[in-house]
């Protein structure tokens, strides 16, 4: 008998769906979550709770309201994301998106009994779109929803967060990741003192790709983080808690556009500081 994996979500979509069945819904979301979370799937599995008739509060997955707002085709669904500038090299959510998103939210909706926007990569939102999107949800229009996605909500004005209900967005750590095993590897070889040409040698295997290095660093969070649990292990908390800081500094300056080499061997470079440094 296979068991079926737990869903790292779970929690969160009863409490959304709970949500959506009491009619208590709050007007804006931000889902917060690294590169690899399922966040845009806990957002249209939201709205499917919201929007749904045959299932109310929950969402049947089948119907075709159902089906539309999975592949982003319901009329009444608003999604905008990130694109990039070739010239700069940096992706950011364009202004003239934003508009058209808040001019949808301000007329009714067509077929469904609410407005729904999602907003991904919320973080690379300009200046101008956010003072704009702030007037909307300081004043939003009636039955409206409006979902940000977010690696990290503190790169998000303050006074966005603080009309917005925030909810973490898990990982699935079951999910296969190729770079567990190199991650394992690498934690023990800093915590021992290895040398820095074998370091280097492991992360050059990572190549230069944003979205593996993001794989990679969600993989080595979670050796830290599973190394905390080891009674009497050879890294010590505050160690932990120091390296998981460190990741987390590596993945802004990637998202920042800092090359993905330089960011990681930077960031070993401090971990093996961390540990009282290391070898040539």
């Amino acid at each position: 008998m296979t068991m079926e994996k737990e869903n790292p979500n779970r929690d969160l979509i009863e409490r959304l769906t709970d949500i959506a069945g009491s009619g208590n819904v709050h007007h804006a979301y931000i889902f917060e979550g690294p590169l690899t979370a399922n966040k845009k799937g806990i957002a249209l599995r939201f709205a499917q709770a919201l929007l749904c008739e045959k299932a109310p509060g929950k969402g049947c997955g089948t119907c075709p309201i159902c089906r539309k707002i999975v592949s982003e085709n319901h009329i009444d669904l608003t999604v905008i994301g990130a694109t990039r500038a070739e010239s700069r090299n940096t992706s950011s959510i364009k202004d003239d998106d934003v508009e058209k998103l808040i001019s949808r939210m301000k007329t009714k909706p067509y077929e469904a009994s609410r407005n729904i926007a999602v907003i991904e990569d919320a973080d690379s939102i300009t200046i101008r779109g956010a003072n704009r999107l702030l007037k909307t949800l300081e004043e939003p229009p009636v039955g409206s929803v409006i979902m940000l996605l977010s690696e990290n909500s503190t790169n998000l004005p303050v006074t966005i967060r603080s009309r917005c209900v925030q909810f973490r967005v898990a990982r699935d750590k079951n999910e296969t990741n190729m770079y567990s095993e190199l991650s394992a590897q690498l934690v023990t070889q800093l915590s021992s003192g290895a040398k820095y040409h074998e370091i280097k040698k492991k992360i050059e295997s990572i190549g230069r790709i944003r979205e593996d290095a993001y794989m990679f660093l969600d993989s080595l969070e979670d050796e830290y983080r599973d190394r905390m649990l080891i009674v009497g292990g050879s890294i010590k908390k505050e160690q932990i808690f120091a390296a998981v800081s460190e990741i987390e500094n590596t993945r802004v300056k990637i998202k920042r556009h800092m090359t993905v080499q330089y960011a990681l061997k930077e960031m070993a470079l401090t971990l093996g500081e961390q540990r009282g440094g290391i070898n040539g």
